[in-house]
């Protein structure tokens, strides 16, 4: 398994991130995947910065017709 560094995580999350309304990101806190917790604050900084907002996953849910 392919393990990437937090500078590749963080790029994967921008490009991936484009043109989105929601989101859902899974983040590992191992290091035996990838430890992308390492990346976690930039993440949301990187996030909030371009205008997304975060919300429980579960309030989220509850506001959508399945």
């Amino acid at each position: 398994m392919k393990k990437y560094t937090s500078v590749q995580l963080l790029e994967n999350l921008k490009k991936s991130s484009k043109n989105k309304n929601t989101l859902v990101i899974l983040m590992h806190d191992t290091k035996d995947v990838s430890n992308s917790s390492a990346v976690l604050e930039e993440s949301i900084e990187y996030l909030k910065a371009e205008g997304y907002k975060f919300e429980n996953f579960y309030d989220l849910l509850k506001d959508r017709t399945i």
